[in-house]
């Protein structure tokens, strides 16, 4: 770092003295003999490893100086203070920026939850007004949708203290799987959809809670773009667990981004109730827990979520 800083502090200087030792070199050798070119380079080098000895110096005590301001010490150059209290200003702004645009994030999320809420409360009402045998169930399934969108909106805002809220132990992929499985059996039912299940007893380092809402994200989505009778395959390599739907996938264009908030891509257009927030959460969630999660999409999407990189 202190080699960058001095180059960037000298790369002009250092060019200069390329330049000009090799018009000397030129001169000497078109108007001299060979061994006279080497006169010249030489004696410009010698200059110039001075001149860099003292720039370095220079700025090596300016960053003592530099160092000892942003610590609270007095210091004598008013100029190194200064620029100290500029620095942090600087970092000040930056921090509050960030802040402001993961609340403006937050807020178009919630937004985004409260506009399900209403669709779903919309349904519900004209289910039960209704006299249709379907009606029930299309309360049923509404009530669940609302229930998934509630605990979504609820964990995102525990994202914000997640150190506080973060207790790791140790575990297995299978009993994550099971409790998973076991939550959200209603869900493969409604849908019509059949989990095809084949799990070790895989030991992992992670935390039950926040690691089974993110693998309840990604079932959800595998189960939202498959179709009625199609299997789900959830199976695990070691401390990898993959998630496989023969569904809809995803267009090749769209996997770059389906990580970001809101982007519903090609498959948003046909699935209306698709809000983009799903495969945002389980990727901060997984970054969070430092398990890393890959999407892949042949012959329908493959969720792919590593327990190697353990703490």
């Amino acid at each position: 770092m202190f080699l960058h800083r001095l180059w960037q502090n000298s790369k002009w200087f250092i060019l200069l003295y390329f330049a000009n030792t090799a018009m000397l070199t030129l001169y000497f050798y078109l108007y001299g003999t060979l061994e006279e070119t080497w006169y010249p380079f030489v004696l410009s080098s010698f200059l110039l490893l001075i001149a860099l000895v003292i720039q370095a110096v220079k700025l090596w005590h300016f960053e003592q100086n530099l160092a000892r301001a942003k610590a609270g010490t007095m210091v004598k150059n008013a100029h190194i203070a200064i620029q100290a209290l500029q620095e942090v200003h600087q970092q000040y702004r930056n921090e509050l920026n960030r802040q402001s645009l993961q609340t403006e994030e937050q807020l178009a999320i919630i937004s985004q939850w409260i506009h399900n809420l209403k669709v779903s409360v919309n349904v519900i009402q004209l289910a039960s007004e209704s006299n249709h045998t379907q009606a029930k169930e299309d309360i049923l399934k509404e009530s669940e949708k609302m229930a998934h969108n509630l605990e979504q909106c609820l964990q995102m805002l525990r994202l914000a203290d997640f150190a506080q809220d973060y207790v790791a132990k140790q575990t297995t992929i299978k009993t994550i799987l099971e409790a998973v499985l076991r939550d959200n059996k209603t869900l493969f039912i409604y849908e019509g959809i059949f989990p095809n299940v084949s799990l070790t007893e895989e030991i992992i380092y992670t935390d039950e809670k926040w690691c089974k809402f993110l693998i309840t994200q990604l079932l959800t989505n595998a189960v939202k773009y498959s179709t009625n009778g199609q299997t789900i395959l959830i199976y695990n390599e070691g401390k990898q667990l993959y998630i496989k739907d023969t569904g809809l996938g995803i267009p090749m264009e769209d996997l770059p981004r389906i990580f970001d908030p809101f982007f519903t891509g090609q498959n948003g257009r046909l699935y209306r109730n698709s809000s983009g927030v799903g495969l945002f959460l389980a990727k901060q969630i997984a970054d969070q827990l430092h398990h890393q999660l890959t999407i892949t999409s042949e012959n329908g999407t493959t969720a792919m979520l590593s327990f190697e990189n353990e703490r």
